[in-house]
């Protein structure tokens, strides 16, 4: 079965299944992992594991069938019974786990009617009732799954009438697109996709041809459209599970065959390939399928564990390095999505009005506002006596009747320079006679 490998706080976590203790994990310090702990006891070999920034989320299944989910977070284990077993009967279910901005999507596959039927659910979304994607076949590899830029989920599966295809799970609609055929006429086993950032999925798989299985490589392009498929290796065993993974410029083409580990790649994006080389290793050495996850990206490969180290078969190992830190939340004006989203696909009608604005951290900002404040406090005196309204003069008041002839005399000159006369505002006050 596979083994995970995800980041949390920093660090490389490693899920495993041991069998006499149930499913475990190890921790990197240094430059080796350190000594397992037991999760969960009980349970089968049938899990998947995913991370998103300090999250760890794992789904399993107990000796009883029943699905369970794991959350670990602010350092603490949380379980949750997704679905209990009916009949108490465990069976390969399949699991795999994607993340779609935040949300934990779940597939696996149940029995229902002697029927095998793929199931899609969002753990953490409004609508926690699963999905059912398709009736399908049941193989070594029986469906594969990748996320788009776009939010979008593809999964490329055999159905029950052995015909090989995919769907795609619209996200912002919640429903899945028609059933897209691989313009492939023979029988398909064991599909891997791999979906690029420009919505291209590469699709991997084993094809038979009398009696001979062969490993397959087509391509999907972002229009929808199949070009012909490449062969890439024949007479290969049924239950191959092929993945795919890009390597700086090469695309990588990797599987198991007898206990080995094999090889070919390509540097034009799968139009033609190198010969399959096999990996050498030693005659004690057991060989596993890694799947790491970090950065929300996914990262299948062929691999071996060596105590305290694990040594995957590629050039660049991304265990090679600590995991990135959780990224800090950055301030941004509000819109600012649409305008990437024109600018990144050159959109006619967008045009840039002005540059890109230079995002802040939000605490960095805090701070630039908390000290502005102080210095205004500082200054409240003056900033609030030029603020403070200008008081009215007050009119001239007149003493006698010989300041009485003084104002009539200036309301008759003001006459002079207006067209309307102005009363004058001031208080005549008659004092003696």
């Amino acid at each position: 079965m596979p083994e995970y490998i995800v980041s949390s706080e920093s660090v490389w976590w490693h899920f495993f299944y041991k069998a006499g203790y149930g499913l475990c994990f190890r921790k990197k310090s240094g430059a080796h992992f350190g000594e397992f702990e037991i999760l969960l006891k009980d349970v089968q070999d049938d899990f998947c594991a995913i991370s998103s920034g300090d999250n760890i989320f794992v789904v399993c299944q107990d000796n009883s069938g029943s699905i369970l989910y794991l959350k670990y977070t602010e350092n603490r284990w949380e379980k949750v019974i997704l679905l209990a077993s009916k009949n108490a009967l465990p069976y390969p279910k399949y699991f795999k786990l994607v993340l779609v901005g935040g949300f934990v999507n779940l597939y696996y596959i149940i029995n229902h009617k002697e029927k095998h039927m793929l199931v899609h659910q969002i753990i953490n979304g409004a609508q926690k009732e699963p999905m059912v994607v398709d009736y399908i076949s049941i193989g070594a590899q029986p469906f594969s799954v990748d996320t788009h830029s776009s939010k979008d989920i593809s999964v490329c599966y055999v159905n029950s009438q052995e015909i090989c295809g995919i769907r795609t799970f619209r996200w912002s609609q919640k429903s899945y697109t028609p059933f897209a055929r691989l313009p492939l006429k023979t029988n398909v086993f064991s599909p891997f996709i791999k979906v690029k950032d420009d919505d291209t999925v590469f699709i991997s798989a084993i094809t038979k041809l009398d009696t001979f299985y062969n490993l397959i490589f087509i391509i999907r392009e972002p229009d929808g459209i199949f070009l012909n498929e490449t062969t890439v290796y024949l007479d290969c065993d049924k239950n191959t599970t092929p993945m795919l993974f890009e390597e700086k410029d090469k695309l990588v083409l990797e599987w198991i065959e007898n206990g080995n580990v094999m090889m070919s790649y390509s540097e034009d994006g799968g139009q033609k390939w190198k010969k399959p080389t096999k990996y050498m290793k030693g005659n004690t050495t057991s060989v596993s399928v890694y799947n790491i996850f970090s950065d929300n990206k996914n990262f299948c490969c062929c691999g071996f564990s060596d105590g305290g180290a694990i040594h995957l078969y590629c050039d660049n190992s991304p265990l090679d390095f600590a995991p990135k830190d959780k990224p800090k939340n950055l301030f941004k004006p509000k819109g600012y999505e649409a305008a990437e989203f024109a600018r990144k696909f050159g959109y006619k009608g967008y045009q840039e009005s002005a540059p890109e604005p230079d995002y802040v951290l939000k605490d960095e900002l805090y701070r630039e506002i908390a000290a502005i404040r102080e210095i205004l406090a500082k200054h409240d005196d003056a900033i609030c006596s030029i603020l403070k309204p200008k008081e009215k003069e007050e009119a001239p008041i007149a003493e006698n009747e010989d300041d009485i002839d003084k104002i009539v005399m200036q309301n008759e000159q003001s006459v002079k320079y207006n067209s309307k006369p102005q009363m004058s505002t001031a208080k005549i006050v008659v004092t003696g006679k």
